[in-house]
């Protein structure tokens, strides 16, 4: 060690330090540190959206803030923790989330992967280790997993069985294990290989399950102490456990999305090397068994993260980004250094975790999407959200006012004023997936307990909502907005909460796309009452002829089981689709995906509600196309050649509010149509300003009409299809089934300016007998993308003058 000379000035001896600090690697490491900080800050906003994940994410918010308990008031994926990591902005939170967990726990992960890193032997290994922790900081899921990876190293690589640093080390898996119950299950691995080298180190003596003791007992502690911190009763605990391991069983049956080819193949190329590499270095140095239990829970934490993005397929790059970054933490282990037999061992390593690391660059999410060669996008990203990150940093009482005043605009910009007056301060629930609508609108939101309709997977899941309706916890309201998961049926996702709804509850009106039904005075929860009218085994692949049943509301349940081969497809992969065919005239079907747990519980099969529209016209009491066969397809190898189908009659019926036609299916008409021809997405919604009926493309809307002379009033247009879709727009004809054409014009909002918005309809026109005017939209080409055509507040009146009218 260089020492200064006694006569050195106190200034000469600062400057020695400062010079000893300033080396590559300590500027390396505190320049990765900071980025690693800004890129996962995250300040939390008020959005403006209500899709799907901005919902449940906002949602969070608000359970935290009403002490909602998780397992017992919602069930999710999600743990009570997962307000700090996804949720919005709340006043009550922004300085919890933003402090607490953003700066100080992030600061401390964020510590212990660069301290990690350091580690790395080779300049090229840190610099790639680097870049990869930085892209899969930009994905929550790749980044936690990998920080409870790091964890599992820095523990097990501890020679000295530190217990403070144990401590520490589990109480960062117990907080990450509460926002995600995937995350849970990899802490818990974690524990296992923990307690396992702690009670073979400490010897085999009479106290010999002390430290594994000593581990469980720490660990429960912080799990205790993070509960607790969280608002979450210590009874709950383990009805969140066992209600998501009931959403974890349902989740592949239910939700699973077929990957892209060269996605999939990317991805197995990146886990087989992966699993190979680690399976190599745990058997370079056999005696150590910590190297052992680390390469095994890499293994899992690479297959959980696997299946986490390839049973729903959702282009996020989180499994890619992990299995690069995982793939070197081997490296870090510093006192199990390996023990290559060979020279051929580390230079066979190096390739293979080169080939992970390749796999992960060319798995990022713009490299899939077509975008780019390489993650350039991703890279890009890095400095937005550092330089976003700095901005809110840098004046974070600006930032909570901007919030404030973004929230109060969202409350005015999803107000849903006429059911604001009814609901007043009475509790709401929303079935659906659009939560936020009511979020934002200031309700008092009181979910049943699957508050996602998607997500109730199973019968056990489907009955928890059930009974919440059955019960006296039920709200006086619920708002509908039907969105399935892309080609499910409806009335499967949470099949039985839907059936209770319609029987507990009564359709008043429908205001901006959302239907709000009321609670009957119903006594006591008795059941509804069935027969069973049918009850037989299908082939697979035939059809089961319905006939003319009685007019009625049927349930149906469908049971169909997976081979062994379908089983190990499922552990592999995903489960094979299954196929509900339904006819519903001589050249008219509809065909749907299930999985089998959501076809055994009993959903409404006749009359087929197929969309929210379909609902919406039942709900009015309006005809709804009602099935005449079924059949059910699958892959002969991997499901049963069989599949039992019973069928109840019930007493299932909505009671149509007074005007119902109006209120629900055609809210602003003032005339209503005899009949429609509208496209499976038709749906009343909000456009500028004004209730529409969304038609889409080609569609029909007939009024009868009488002689005389008379005005048509109204509005329509067109909404092209979302950006990165094709658009050719539609035709729009107005015209008299025995007569002329009164008005055609085409709507290309993409590619034409003054297409786009609302256009006000005035026509006057003739009719010498009795007659039909025909609404209709038509696609510009055939097979052209279906674009959002739409009509508003149509009205039919009488005209004194035929001339009258200044045309569309």
């Amino acid at each position: 060690m260089v020492t200064a000379a006694p006569g050195t000035p106190a200034s000469g001896r600062l400057a020695g330090r400062v010079r000893a600090l300033a080396t590559w690697n300590n500027l390396w490491s505190a320049a990765f540190f900071v980025t690693l900080v800004l890129v996962r800050f995250t300040p939390p906003r008020a959005e403006r959206s209500i899709k799907l994940d901005d919902s449940w994410q906002q949602a969070f918010t608000y359970f935290h803030s009403h002490g909602y308990q998780a397992g017992l008031d919602y069930v999710f994926t999600y743990g009570p923790l997962a307000y700090l990591e996804i949720g919005s902005f709340a006043e009550d939170q922004i300085w919890e989330r933003v402090l607490a967990w953003q700066l100080g726990f992030g600061s401390l992960v964020a510590l212990l992967v660069v301290a990690l890193a350091r580690r790395i032997p080779s300049r090229t290994g840190r610099g790639l280790f680097t870049l990869l922790c930085l892209l899969a900081a930009q994905v929550s899921e790749s980044w936690w997993s990998l920080v409870l990876a790091c964890v599992c190293v820095w523990l097990l690589d501890d020679a000295a069985r530190s217990r403070a640093r144990l401590a520490l080390g589990l109480s960062v898996l117990a907080t990450v294990s509460l926002v995600k119950y995937p995350y849970f299950v990899l802490a818990v691995l974690v524990v296992i290989a923990v307690a396992t080298v702690w009670t073979r180190e400490r010897g085999r003596s009479a106290a010999l399950l002390v430290p594994a003791g000593f581990v469980a007992l720490l660990v429960a502690a912080w799990l205790a102490a993070g509960w607790f911190a969280a608002g979450q009763r210590l009874d709950g605990f383990p009805r969140y456990v066992a209600t998501s391991n009931e959403l974890t069983r349902g989740y592949a049956q239910a939700m699973h999305l077929p990957a892209p080819a060269y996605a999939l193949v990317l991805a197995c190329i990146a886990g087989v090397a992966s699993l190979v590499w680690f399976g190599a270095w745990a058997c370079a140095n056999p005696r150590a068994p910590a190297r052992l239990l680390f390469a095994t829970v890499l293994a899992a934490a690479t297959f959980l993260a696997y299946k986490s993005s390839f049973v729903l397929y959702d282009r996020d790059g989180a499994y890619f980004l992990f299995a690069g970054a995982a793939v070197l933490l081997p490296l870090t282990f510093r006192v199990h250094a390996p023990r290559w037999t060979s020279a051929w061992w580390p230079r066979a390593g190096s390739a293979l975790s080169g080939v992970s690391i390749a796999c992960a660059l060319l798995g990022a999410p713009s490299v899939l999407d077509g975008v780019d060669r390489w993650p350039r996008q991703e890279l890009l990203d890095i400095g937005l959200r550092c330089a976003d990150s700095l901005s809110c940093l840098t004046n974070l009482p600006a930032f909570e006012r901007e919030q404030l005043h973004a929230a109060a605009e969202n409350a005015e910009l999803h107000a849903l004023p006429r059911s604001k007056v009814l609901v007043g301060t009475r509790p709401i629930d929303f079935f659906g997936v659009h939560q936020a609508l009511l979020l934002q609108a200031g309700y008092d939101y009181r979910p049943r307990p699957v508050f996602q309709t998607y997500a109730a997977f199973t019968p056990a899941l489907m009955e928890l909502n059930r009974s919440f309706y059955e019960s006296e916890r039920a709200p006086a309201f619920a708002a509908i907005n039907l969105q399935p998961f892309p080609r499910h049926l409806p009335t499967m996702e949470d099949g039985l909460a839907l059936q209770s709804l319609v029987r507990r509850y009564e359709p008043v009106l429908s205001e901006r796309g959302v239907m709000l039904w009321q609670r009957r005075a119903l006594p006591g929860p008795v059941e509804a009452a069935r027969t069973v009218v049918l009850d037989r085994t299908l082939p697979v692949g035939e059809w089961l002829e319905l006939g003319e049943l009685a007019p009625a509301c049927y349930v149906a349940r469908i049971e169909v089981e997976p081979t062994l081969l379908g089983r190990l497809r499922e552990l592999a992969y995903q489960p094979a689709p299954l196929f509900l065919d339904v006819r519903v005239g001589p050249r008219e079907s509809h065909d749907f995906v299930f999985g089998s747990e959501l076809a055994k519980a009993g959903w409404i099969l006749d009359p087929l509600i197929a969309s929210e529209r379909d609902l919406a016209r039942w709900a009015a009491g309006l005809r709804v196309a009602r099935p005449r066969a079924i059949r059910i397809e699958a892959d002969g190898s991997l499901y049963a050649g069989e599949a039992r189908i019973v069928l109840e009659r019930t007493d299932l019926w909505p009671k149509p509010p007074p005007d119902a036609a109006r209120e629900l299916a055609y809210p602003s008409f003032g005339t209503l149509p005899v009949s429609e021809r509208v496209e499976a997405e038709a749906h009343t919604g909000w456009l500028y300003g004004h209730e529409v009926l969304v038609v889409g493309a080609p569609s029909e809307l007939a009024f009868e009409v009488p002689p005389g002379n008379w005005r048509l009033s109204g509005a329509y247009g067109c909404e092209p299809a979302p950006p990165g879709l094709p658009s050719l727009g539609v035709d729009i004809k107005i015209a008299l089934a025995k007569g002329a054409t009164l008005l055609q014009r085409t709507l290309d909002p993409r590619g034409v300016p003054a297409d786009r918005g609302m256009k006000r309809l005035d026509l006057a026109f003739q009719c010498e007998a009795p007659t039909r005017l025909l609404l209709q939209t038509l696609l510009r080409a055939p097979k052209a993308p279906p674009d959002a055509g739409y009509w508003s507040e149509l009205r039919i009146e009488p005209a004194t003058d035929p001339s009258d009218g200044a045309g569309g």
